[in-house]
């Protein structure tokens, strides 16, 4: 293969006299890993073949080359998938063969997860099956991190990442880089102190040098060009040249660009993440380059899509659902069970798990892939639930059958209650119980006799729900024996701080709720003396958008329940729980207008239901949220007006709690401190959901606290 080196071009610079010893070109030969975006897995998989092939071809006929596929595991899986057996064998033999050498990389990731919507555990065990597969795989060396497409980072991502040995990382969307001072090569600081070095793509992202070899006639002067672009913001005169997208139909080959580069006196090489950053590692120290800190989610550079928080928030929710049971049941009482000499099949639980951590690449969970991507996703979560679900009752079931219920009679039905977590915990619980028909009376004991307060919630034939508050604390990671026993009369032991309700008003020793017409809610603060008035309001706005990002109406009416007539039904008055329930029913456009500039003619009912519980002894109100979202092109928030005087809101993520400014998310210190300089913030939440889930919020003298199964 011959490069073309041409003459200088009428304004271009000639590349023959632009080349220059001292600079130095690594290219990354390299494909982004999307498994289910533009089409599902199965399709996926089957374009591997071809591509792996043309990869193969490529190792065999020149030494030098060297490949990256997206630093995830699961590619090799899934082009293994597409043997059978015998040629399964011959092709895992040949891709290892390349591994060994250095030349196919693989790890530290088993999938491209997304950083920001992904469980804090599935960022740890993304790593840790990523790395285990690579050395499996036969990978020799050290591992740098490859994270070129999420959607930002939480703070404690470098330091998850230097958990697993990886002190070098190349990235691209989402740092606060101050605009004044921008450099690519990185300090990236954790909140605990853990640095990494981190090599930032800047504006060119990913996907610059794609096909640099392809095109010959253009290859030097591409080369130079890029380069040319990228020095400026460099400490260093090593530039990277990203070769590779994502789906592309073949892997580039620059390889006789590399020759002629060098034959013309100059310095360029095909290398891996890890080789260029042991390169920058050479010339630079940590201490000398600028240092990025904090939840890093900024646009300014690069888009970081944040509306896939919000898009398709079943997905969001699903995947919440079956990470919380994975990591706060099952793995836990899978080894407590193993503990009890009940024999557990590891390789069943790993499975969940990397099904799990499939879901979580960043297109799927942020649903931003087409339909039958997600409605595929729907079905494995569901068979990760009930899988996970079978598993776990099995464990709780036989922990349970050894457990001493002597205490109990002929006309006493025990019950336990396990406790995930790693504190003690004295709670309210709900809880189902199958009881003789003929039991019309009874009480709750202890385990040692004591009289527990409860409250009946519902009684259906044989069916029973109570709420039982647990008076002692059932211990850690462990659990509690009570005795539902029948009674000539039913026994109620009052709690030491009951719930009473009345008309649209309940309470108890910590706060007082009153409901409004309209269906917003008051809140006294007992403690403070203070109350928070027109809280839990809806309002609805038009939204020309797409999957990734929110867009504005200009001019699109916004809706809202304020002041609005809503219907109120007290659903139990105490003295554990009082919970009352507030329906709205709005009449909204059914779309946005064809030409996308304002809400289309048509119109739907659509309902909205809030249901508002507390508890004893809780200063905590508790939100079930229904909406039957009958229409589109919408965005749905509900507005807890706190009018607490703050510049930003502390939000939780991995490991961390995020500091975010009310007044927008600026590039720079000093930016910030301009905003802090101008104007002081009044706090004020503003949610969107979906589908319904449990949520809930307390509110103190300088903080709003909301948590949510799925927020935005």
């Amino acid at each position: 293969m011959n490069i073309s080196v041409h003459e200088d071009h009428p304004g271009r610079e000639g590349p023959t006299n632009a080349i220059s010893p001292e600079i130095r070109y690594h290219i990354i030969i390299h494909s982004h890993y999307d498994p289910a975006w533009f089409t599902v897995r199965e399709e996926t998989k089957r374009l591997l073949k071809p591509y792996f092939a043309k990869i193969f071809s490529l190792l065999d006929r020149y030494p030098e080359y060297k490949f990256v596929f997206d630093c995830q595991t699961q590619v090799v899986e899934d082009y293994l998938d597409n043997f059978e057996a015998e040629t399964r064998k011959e092709k895992e033999g040949k891709l290892r063969s390349f591994i060994r050498e250095g030349r196919f990389v693989v790890g530290p990731y088993y999938t491209g997860v997304d950083w920001n919507l992904s469980g804090s555990a599935v960022l740890r065990k993304n790593l840790l099956f990523g790395t285990r597969d690579a050395r499996a795989l036969g990978w020799p060396g050290k591992f740098a991190g490859w994270t070129i497409d999420q959607f930002g980072f939480p703070a404690q991502s470098w330091q998850i990442h230097k958990s697993f040995g990886i002190n070098k990382i190349v990235l691209w969307r989402g740092l606060g880089v101050d605009p004044e001072e921008v450099n690519t090569e990185l300090a990236l600081v954790s909140p605990d102190g853990s640095r990494i070095l981190g090599k930032w793509l800047f504006i060119q992202g990913y996907r610059f040098g794609l096909y640099l070899g392809k095109f010959q006639e253009i290859a030097v002067r591409r080369l130079l060009q890029e380069g040319r672009k990228a020095l400026p913001f460099s400490m260093i005169k090593d530039v990277l040249i990203m070769d590779g997208y994502e789906g592309e139909p073949e892997p580039d080959n620059p390889v006789a660009l590399v020759r002629e580069i060098v034959k013309l006196g100059g310095s360029a090489a095909i290398t891996t993440p890890l080789q260029y950053l042991e390169k920058i590692e050479e010339e630079l120290q940590l201490d000398d380059l600028p240092r990025i800190e904090g939840y890093q989610d900024f646009g300014y550079y690069s888009p970081v899509l944040k509306g896939v928080f919000s898009s398709r928030q079943y997905l969001k929710q699903s995947h919440r659902a079956c990470d919380a049971l994975l990591t706060k049941w099952l793995d836990p009482f899978c080894f407590i069970a193993q503990s009890f000499g009940i024999r557990q099949n590891w390789g069943k639980l790993e499975g969940l798990w990397r099904s799990l951590i499939r879901m979580a690449s960043h297109d799927e969970i942020g649903g931003c892939g087409i339909d039958d991507v997600h409605r595929e996703s729907q079905e494995v979560y569901r068979r990760i639930f009930r899988d996970s679900q079978t598993i776990l009752m099995r464990n709780l079931n036989t922990i349970t059958a050894n457990i001493n219920t002597s205490m109990g009679s002929e006309e006493s039905l025990p019950f336990v209650l396990f406790n995930p977590l790693v504190r003690d915990r004295e709670t309210c619980a709900s809880i189902t119980l199958q009881v003789p028909e003929d039991w019309k009376h009874f009480k709750v004991l202890s385990d040692e006799g004591k009289k527990i307060p409860w409250q009946l919630n519902s009684r259906t034939a044989d069916r029973v729900e109570l709420i039982i508050l647990t008076a002692d604390p059932v211990p850690s990671l462990g659990y509690k024996t009570y005795y539902l026993r029948k009674t000539g009369r039913s026994v109620e032991a009052p709690p030491i701080d009951p719930v009473t309700a009345g008309k649209n008003w309940m309470e108890n020793g910590r706060l007082k709720i009153t409901i409004n017409s309209d269906g917003t809610f008051s809140l006294f603060d007992k403690a403070l003396g203070k109350e928070y008035n027109g809280l839990g309001y809806f309002i609805v706005e038009p939204d020309r958008g797409d999957t990734y990002d929110y867009s504005h109406i200009q001019h699109g009416r916004v809706f809202s329940t304020r002041g609005k007539e809503a219907t109120l039904s007290c659903l139990s008055r105490g003295p554990l729980c009082a919970r009352f329930r507030i329906d709205h029913v709005i009449e909204l456009p059914s779309e946005i207008s064809q030409d996308r500039e304002n809400w289309g003619t048509e119109t739907v009912s659509c309902p909205f239901t809030i249901t508002i519980h507390i508890y004893s002894g809780s200063p905590r109100v508790d939100l079930d949220l229904q909406l039957a979202n009958k229409g589109k092109d919408r965005r749905v928030r509900i507005c807890f007006p706190a009018d607490i005087p703050t510049n930003e809101l502390s939000v939780a993520r991995q490991y961390d709690v995020a500091k975010v400014p009310i007044n927008g998310k600026y590039l720079s210190p000093r930016q910030k401190k301009k905003s802090r300089q101008k104007s002081v913030g009044w706090c004020s939440a503003g949610w969107i959901w979906f589908l319904s889930g449990p949520r809930w919020f307390s509110i103190g003298p300088t903080y709003l606290t909301i948590t949510a199964d799925s927020l935005s």
